[in-house]
């Protein structure tokens, strides 16, 4: 397991319950005074086909990264960037080529660099500085969304896109992050 300390990482126990809004939230924040990278990180799961894209054995390699250019898409990437991400990537992989997947991401921006990033599956390949869980109140957890939730080191309320959490809360360290005491 790969250990970044300038990882900030944001998932949560369902689709439109902040997770991006929070994440570009904490761009905003902390952007303005260092440099800052967005990712986005997918896994693909043969049951998930119809919410992210391409049928698993169309990708051409065992993962994907594409660096977002496009400010005006309305893709969470995009939403990323408009918040003031120096760079933006979004990768897409199989459960099983994570680490690979982020360890190619290192090849292409410094280990050092500041991430947050949007991904649940990313946990279970690296440990970040801080992981947060975001949940809405619903309980109806898949098995693998619940070993994720089990690794947060905070879970944080979200409901109606706000956050019991605010990005002013956190902060960013020579020793990685943690939230505010």
């Amino acid at each position: 397991m790969i250990y970044l300390p300038n990882l900030l990482l944001i998932a949560g126990n369902g689709r439109n319950i902040g997770k991006s809004t929070f994440a570009c939230a904490v761009i905003e924040n902390f952007s303005k005074h260092t440099p800052v990278t967005g990712l986005k990180v997918t896994t693909i799961y043969p049951e998930e086909e119809g919410f992210h894209g391409k049928k698993p054995e169309q990708l051409f390699h065992p993962f994907d990264i594409f660096e977002e250019t496009n400010p005006d898409s309305t893709k969470d990437t995009a939403r990323m960037l408009k918040a003031g991400a120096t760079k933006v990537f979004y990768i897409r992989c199989f459960d099983e080529t994570l680490e690979q997947a982020i360890q190619a991401l290192f090849k292409i921006i410094p280990k050092e660099s500041v991430v947050i990033c949007e991904s649940g599956s990313l946990r279970k390949a690296v440990k970040p500085g801080l992981f947060l869980y975001l949940e809405n109140g619903e309980n109806n957890l898949k098995e693998k969304n619940r070993k994720i939730r089990d690794l947060a080191d905070i879970l944080v309320n979200s409901e109606n896109l706000k956050t019991d959490l605010s990005p002013v809360d956190l902060v960013l360290s020579s020793n990685g992050w943690k939230v505010a005491t």
